[in-house]
């Protein structure tokens, strides 16, 4: 599982007693492995500094949905140690987002078949018909690549201090992974800090881009992929090209595959709607879908769902991801064949946008 707090959750500290309470929860479902997200930031697609909130909302989100906020080395030590306690691995996955995502009226970004809004995975630009203002030159990136190794190298540290099992050298940067060499150089320096496993986190249907697996231990795809169908034989005969490519990716790199994040809907994933119970069973469908489809496959290591948030709440009415509560959570505990009591819900979840998807 991933767990989140921070500007996923950011009232309830990940290392507060709330935020263990909840991740007694998560143990109790049978899953082994934890991901443990820290979010960083940068201005803009086109900003070349990368810096912490530790305040939070210190800019405010214009959709008024997220507060900024950076996990701080004492939480992340402590949940860290509460994983490691419950008998669970970690991963450190860390995040870099943006604070400004939209994008100048008349550019391509912003023309129909575009949401109008940059993601972490544009940084930089590598989409020459999509007119970016700026795209990055050599200067432009040896200084994101500088700032950046300021941000990762620190969490590696800390990493190899708290005995972390798996760290991921990014997440879906899907402009900046094209920098090979610049990749190559930080994997180096960090494995000099961290002696344990590498991976980066891939974003589906690009992870065959990224050139440099040979420098990881593990490939990690955020596996966010669109499939038809609605029975779960459909959606597994659906799942069953995306894993050949991904069996073929594995065998050409000699790498073992895991979904360093996957994860579907509990509903439209809308601020506004409320999901109907025949929106949770289909969301338990498709966990059980993912399950089926990956049996027998000796090239795949597992996935982290996306997500669990740090608050120990019930979650009832909640359009997005988390499984918490929900069917889906069921479906968790018969694959991971728990054997646990289900803890009890913590009063009625309190993470902002709680009933409004907080994804």
């Amino acid at each position: 599982m991933t767990f989140t707090g921070g500007r996923y959750c950011p009232n309830v500290s990940i290392a507060a007693e709330a935020g263990a309470a909840s991740m007694r929860r998560l143990a109790s479902t049978g899953a082994t492995w934890i991901s443990i997200v820290v979010t960083q930031y940068q201005r803009s697609v086109n900003a070349t500094e990368i810096f912490p909130l530790y305040n939070g909302s210190a800019v405010p989100d214009p959709g008024g949905y997220y507060e900024f906020v950076t996990l701080g080395e004492d939480e992340l030590t402590r949940s860290i140690r509460t994983a490691h306690a419950l008998g669970l691995k970690v991963m450190l996955k860390p995040h870099v987002d943006l604070l400004y995502t939209a994008c100048k009226p008349g550019h391509a970004r912003c023309s129909p078949g575009h949401n109008g809004l940059y993601w972490r995975g544009d940084i930089g630009g590598c989409y020459p018909q999509d007119a970016y203002d700026a795209p990055f030159g050599a200067q432009a990136w040896e200084a994101w690549f500088a700032s950046y190794e300021r941000c990762l190298l620190p969490y590696a540290q800390l990493a190899q201090q708290e005995g972390v099992e798996l760290l991921s050298m990014n997440c879906e940067l899907y402009c900046p992974n094209r920098q090979e060499a610049h990749w190559r150089a930080l994997v180096a320096k960090t494995r000099q800090i961290y002696s344990g496993l590498l991976t980066t986190s891939a974003i589906s249907g690009r992870e065959a881009e990224v050139r440099w697996w040979d420098t990881l231990d593990v490939i990690g795809s955020d596996a966010y992929y669109a499939h038809s169908g609605s029975t779960e034989a459909q959606l597994v005969a659906a799942w069953q090209p995306i894993l050949d490519n991904l069996a073929s990716l594995s065998s050409a790199f000699g790498k073992k595959v895991a979904f360093t994040e996957i994860g579907m809907c509990s509903g439209q994933c809308s601020r506004s709607h409320t999901p109907s119970l025949a929106d949770y069973e289909w969301h338990a469908l498709q966990y059980a879908s993912v399950f089926r489809a990956v049996e027998g496959r000796e090239w795949f290591l597992g996935a982290f769902w996306w997500n669990w948030d740090s608050d120990p709440g019930a979650f009832d009415g909640d359009d997005c991801l988390t499984p918490q509560g929900k069917p889906a959570e069921q479906v968790l505990r018969r694959f991971y064949r728990s054997g646990e009591p289900v803890p009890p819900f913590v009063g009625r979840a309190q993470c902002i946008g709680v009933g409004r998807c907080t994804c």
